[in-house]
């Protein structure tokens, strides 16, 4: 008798802990946070689409796509040092990303630092002229000098 009532003591000591703590909260996976923050860029929900970008960051640090198009929802709300910052966090990973030179250049533009602008130009010029036209990219680099070049 004794045994058993020290092991209901022990079962009670023991469990008590699991009791007293909050269930844990559900996850929600990366990819449907991702997901969750496209289909608000398509609604036009910019501040729901920064947050699930922005929540993605969080957990992926080093998601150049989450990044880009966090800076795409961040310009749209006009929050250009946010954007200035997404999209230099893309190139950061991601060089290579075309789109984001553009628009950190016309940001850079409307923020008045000509010469940061005049930069992201320069290096998209360096690379249509690399491409001379027949690389697969040589309209993504037309259209983002068009950024640039678009009035401020």
């Amino acid at each position: 008798m004794n045994r058993l009532i020290a092991a209901a003591a022990l079962a009670v000591l023991f469990a008590a802990p699991v009791f007293a703590q909050d269930p844990p909260a559900p996850t929600v996976s990366v990819s449907v946070l991702f997901n969750r923050g496209i289909d608000a860029l398509d609604a036009r929900k910019y501040a729901e689409a920064d947050a699930a970008f922005g929540a993605v960051l969080s957990v992926k640090p080093d998601d150049w796509e989450a990044a880009y198009m966090r800076g795409q929802a961040q310009q749209a709300l006009g929050n250009l040092a946010g954007a200035k910052a997404s999209f230099e966090t893309t190139l950061r990973i991601q060089p290579g990303v075309v789109d984001a030179k553009g628009r950190l250049g016309a940001i850079e533009k409307k923020l008045g630092n000509a010469q940061a602008a005049a930069d992201y130009r320069a290096q998209l010029i360096e690379s249509q002229q690399r491409c001379a036209g027949a690389c697969a990219g040589a309209k993504q680099i037309d259209a983002a000098l068009a950024m640039i070049d678009a009035p401020a």
